[in-house]
């Protein structure tokens, strides 16, 4: 079960399990003393900047591709960090994100790639739930 929370909340709302964002933060070069107005340039930037324009304005070569079966991948040109989830309904207001993967070898999906995808759509369909108000939630269960 993917437990996600709230990081931003605009034309498309973002939520992330921790794991994700833990993963972004270290990706983006955050540490225990960074706030996260100081993390600048990196994919929790760029997070924000497709939160607030609707993220389906930046579908395709922008930085969010469908991966086939509800399941999207976020990343930055030139970098092969990439982070997996889907949208929570089809008005694309809201998008879960759950799965990072960080050591990408290629452009190419992989079998691990593959496999990762497959579990976002299992958790879609029935793993996950918003943490809100210190673990009152609710969603895809």
């Amino acid at each position: 079960m993917y437990e996600v929370e709230l990081v931003f909340d605009a034309e498309t709302s973002v939520w992330m399990t921790d794991e994700v964002f833990d993963a972004i933060w270290k990706h983006d070069g955050g540490n225990s003393d960074a706030e996260l107005d100081d993390i600048k340039g990196g994919m929790l930037e760029k997070i924000e900047y497709w939160s607030r324009g609707g993220f389906w304005n930046f579908e395709g070569t922008r930085g969010i591709k469908n991966e086939g079966n509800g399941v999207y991948r976020l990343g930055l040109h030139g970098d092969l960090f990439r982070v997996y989830g889907f949208y929570e309904d089809n008005t694309k207001r809201s998008f879960i994100a759950v799965e990072p993967h960080a050591d990408k070898k290629g452009k190419s999906n992989t079998s691990r790639e593959r496999r990762i995808i497959g579990k976002v759509a299992k958790a879609r369909d029935d793993g996950w739930k918003k943490r809100i108000n210190e673990g009152e939630g609710e969603g895809g269960t």
